[in-house]
């Protein structure tokens, strides 16, 4: 297996959308899926020798990116890690505090009350990173009167600019030179990303690394 690395800056605020949804507080995702990089490489979908091998076939992964800080990666949090109620300067490894045979008490004994960590991101340092995101609201547009519509409002979640994250692809080794180079220099070239297009949003830099 070959595997190619990227690197995806973002040049404007990106809104990655949990849905399709037009109206009201929009959920937003907290990663890049795997799938929007496939998208992107598809957009030349004609143009490989063996679309079937590329796209359906599973012999290529695109994986989902995960965020830079200072050169580090940052992965998601485990649902395995809990922290106390009100006091995120601990965390616990659910799996560590179960009681074993030889104990005669239960480890969560010890807490008030455990909390779920479900959001956020973790390096092999240990240091936490929160990915910070900015709130927009705006307003549907009514091309008849030329104006914003009544009662028909949405908001944005958008990442910051500058953001970096990294990605990569995994090619089997049953896949052409020629289709792996195609698929690179199509994600070198695309520029946006994620559900507004807009002058706005979604300006990106992908670089091979």
């Amino acid at each position: 297996m070959r595997e190619l690395i990227f690197e995806i800056t973002f040049k404007s605020p990106i809104i990655l959308q949990a849905s399709s949804n037009t109206q009201g507080k929009m959920s937003s995702l907290d990663f890049i899926p795997g799938s929007t990089f496939l998208g992107m490489v598809a957009s030349r979908y004609s143009d490989f020798s063996d679309p079937f091998k590329i796209f359906h076939s599973g012999a290529v992964k695109f994986c989902d990116a995960a965020p830079i800080k200072d050169g580090k990666e940052f992965f998601k949090i485990p649902l395995s890690y809990f922290h106390e109620k009100l006091d995120g300067s601990k965390i616990y490894n659910h799996h560590l505090l179960c009681k074993y045979k030889d104990e005669e008490r239960n480890k969560f004994d010890d807490f008030t009350q455990l909390k779920q960590m479900r959001s956020g991101y973790i390096n092999d340092e240990k240091k936490q990173l929160s990915l910070d995101r900015d709130f927009s609201q705006k307003s549907a547009y009514d091309k008849e009167k030329r104006r914003s519509m009544d009662s028909q409002m949405y908001g944005y979640e958008a990442f910051r600019v500058g953001m970096k994250w990294r990605f990569s692809v995994k090619f089997d080794a049953n896949v052409s030179k020629d289709d792996i180079n195609r698929a690179k220099e199509t994600l070198e070239r695309s520029t946006r990303l994620g559900k507004s297009k807009s002058a706005e949003y979604g300006a990106v830099e992908i670089k091979f690394i």
